[in-house]
């Protein structure tokens, strides 16, 4: 059967990019078939035909070319509103041609192609796939190559089906690459046909030689392999059993041995279904102060049990000085404050974000982004000890009432800036009190832990004591036997009487027994014993240079 076909022109506009022509489904039974069409012009024109003639809806004035032209509409309803883009703006119109939405991005490229659905927008520009939900970014993708065309599916989760210019076809998902497939034969476009399957992601696509394609991706064998690990899971899950089922924490590694190195290997085995693992590390220094020059490098070797087995390896870096850890106020008095400040100044050619990534190597958690004037203030975890930090480009002030810490920073900025080959002069101001006042402020705090060292130590005899007096089982023992314990001597009564039973020390355990709950004595010990050495160590260095 042979067709005598004509051609019949209705509207002349001007050159068109592709796909901007749309064809707006009949709002009723009688209603005529409306089009619109978006030209280089950045004329946006919808018509319709009435008995062989064009009717103008409405037109546009002239502006940017018009790039893409979508439709979109409602949950539930058909399209009643016509998307366009122009360079990097996106403009909504009503079917009477009123602009109810127009938002310039923060995209660099011209936009090549888009996609709505409900409140959500995807856009394409050069290689980049930006995702919008609620006219905010949500997540973008940047391709291989040029983006040429996109399609959104929602059936139950929201995947876009991406053409890119190397001859292959990509399915995204929340930003994230799930699929990819090759096409040799240079598609351009995609056509999204009236499925009869809302499950599946299927689209027509016309290439540059001239031919057609359909190219699908069930989500029916997703769902199947997706349930069938599942099971497999859950299987392996049942037929494993753990020795050590009461066991909540792993064991902690303690090395006593003193002829072992500093270098230490822990391995820990998770089971199948694993998602997150804390690993916490503690660093005990030697004393000296080259130990602590670039930090501590912690590797983390990450190996998957099933296929692919490749290793990751992830690289922590622990500070030269991790327990300044405290944020303090900006407004920091000095001068109320009865301590003996170590000046550490420092002049070069660095600039400010060379200064910030210096003191990155030497202090915890993040650092105030770089600016014209930073400054701010850390305090010791353990000693109590301020750390005030001013600094701009070509010039930085670092204060501290801790001898060592300025040492410490001192070494690291010195080695930082022979690594960068910047040249740096350092100028320290030290107090001739200073090493005294860090002894005797150390000596209270050594005072004050070890008598809470002590008080527990009581505390825990006390309640041994207990144990003995009530003939309860260790494990079995709570606090409520040990109040039973003490209501049962009537310690209140005794020490009313005129012959006191319990000593000093035991009744002021009992009067504070509910405040003592644990010391930093023995972390106390290791960081004041290196804050010594290293104050005799400046002792020594200032005694020599004197003489």
């Amino acid at each position: 059967m042979d067709y005598d076909l004509a051609r019949l022109d209705y509207a002349i506009c001007g050159i068109t990019y592709p796909d901007t022509l749309k064809i707006l489904p009949p709002s009723g039974q009688k209603s005529d078939q409306k089009f619109a069409v978006g030209d280089k012009n950045g004329v946006l024109q919808c018509l319709s035909i009435k008995e062989e003639e064009p009717v103008v809806q409405f037109k546009t004035l002239p502006g940017k070319p018009i790039t893409a032209v979508q439709l979109a509409s409602g949950v539930g309803t058909q399209a009643d509103k016509i998307f366009t883009a122009s360079g990097n703006e996106v403009k909504g119109y009503t079917r009477k041609g009123k602009v109810f939405l127009s938002i310039e991005t923060a995209l660099s490229e011209t936009i090549t192609s888009m996609c709505i659905l409900g409140s959500d927008l995807i856009l394409c520009s050069g290689r980049n796939v930006t995702y919008y939900r609620d006219l905010r970014e949500y997540h973008s993708y940047i391709c291989e190559d040029r983006v040429l065309d996109i399609a959104a599916f929602a059936s139950h989760r929201i995947r876009l089906l991406v053409l890119i210019a190397n001859k292959g076809a990509i399915i995204l998902e929340n930003g994230k690459l799930i699929s990819r497939t090759p096409i040799s034969s240079g598609p351009s476009r995609l056509i999204v046909p009236l499925s009869t399957h809302v499950t599946d992601i299927q689209a027509f696509f016309g290439s540059s030689d001239g031919s057609l394609g359909l190219i699908g991706y069930q989500e029916n064998e997703v769902a199947r392999l997706e349930k069938q690990t599942s099971n497999e899971r859950e299987r392996y899950q049942r037929s494993t059993h753990s020795l050590q089922s009461g066991l909540s924490t792993p064991p902690l590694i303690d090395v006593q041995h003193e002829e072992a190195t500093s270098d230490l290997l822990a391995s820990v085995r998770c089971q199948a279904g694993t998602r997150r693992v804390w690993v916490k590390i503690r660093y005990v220094a030697d004393g000296s102060v080259e130990t602590k020059l670039g930090g501590i490098r912690v590797l983390i070797y990450v190996l998957p049990a099933g296929a692919p087995r490749v290793a990751r390896l992830i690289t922590l870096k622990l500070p030269a000085l991790p327990y300044y850890s405290q944020h303090e106020q900006q407004e920091w008095n000095m001068e109320s404050q009865e301590r003996v400040w170590c000046q550490l100044h420092v002049s070069g050619s660095f600039s400010v974000a060379e200064i910030t990534s210096w003191l990155t190597e030497a202090l915890p958690g993040e650092l105030p982004r770089p600016a014209a004037n930073v400054s701010f203030v850390r305090s010791h975890a353990l000693l109590k000890t301020i750390l005030i930090c001013q600094y701009q480009r070509g010039s930085a002030v670092l204060k501290s009432d801790n001898v060592s810490t300025i040492a410490t920073l001192r070494n690291i900025v010195s080695n930082c800036s022979v690594e960068k080959s910047i040249r740096v002069d350092l100028s320290c101001d030290i107090p001739k009190n200073c090493c005294m006042t860090s002894f005797k402020y150390l000596e209270d705090k050594f005072k004050l832990e070890y008598q809470k060292h002590k008080d527990i130590i009581l505390k825990n005899a006390i309640s041994q004591k207990a144990y003995i007096g009530l003939d309860f089982e260790p494990r079995k023992f709570d606090i409520f036997q040990t109040s039973k314990f003490f209501s049962k001597l009537d310690l209140d009564s005794s020490m009313s009487e005129e012959g006191p039973i319990l000593c000093q020390d035991y009744s002021r355990v009992w009067d504070s027994r509910e405040t003592i709950n644990g010391t930093q004595f023995g972390e106390l010990v290791v960081g004041g014993t290196n804050m010594t050495n290293h104050d005799q160590d400046l002792d020594k260095r200032k005694l020599v240079k004197t003489q």
